[in-house]
């Protein structure tokens, strides 16, 4: 499973795991002092912890962490909550993407997938930007 670094808690790494089909306890993973990936379900393990810190120092942390207004809300539950639809690789931009082993230490390894998936969402929105500059 990938995942991105969205908060710390007590020395622990807390990442979002951002892969599509994942089972509702996997939708996070915890990495201990020790090294070791421990797969949560994201929302309640995050909603449990007094000392979490939040990272706001990227697009996707900013968009995890502040729930948009009622006009935009059921977008960002179906991203980030519900996990009904995928998470925008462009907002990822330069963000590291780990690989998460249950059990093992994470790879600081972007996944190729990961990679290419950016590339296409990258041209598309240039396309998309494109259009919308000729008045198509």
């Amino acid at each position: 499973m990938n995942g991105v670094l969205v908060a710390t808690e007590s020395g622990n790494m807390v990442y979002l795991v951002i892969d599509q089909g994942v089972g509702e306890n996997e939708t996070g993973a915890v990495v201990g002092r020790d090294g070791v990936v421990h797969p949560v379900p994201f929302w309640d393990w995050v909603n449990s912890k007094a000392d979490l810190k939040e990272l706001h120092d990227n697009g996707l942390q900013h968009a995890l962490w502040t729930e948009p207004g009622h006009k935009d809300h059921k977008l960002w539950s179906d991203v980030f909550v519900e996990r009904k639809s995928i998470i925008d690789p462009s907002i990822w931009g330069d963000i590291p993407v780990v690989q998460l082993s249950d059990g093992k230490k994470p790879s600081k390894k972007r996944s190729d997938t990961i990679d290419a998936q950016t590339k296409v969402a990258q041209i598309m929105m240039n396309l998309l930007e494109a259009r919308g500059n000729n008045g198509h």
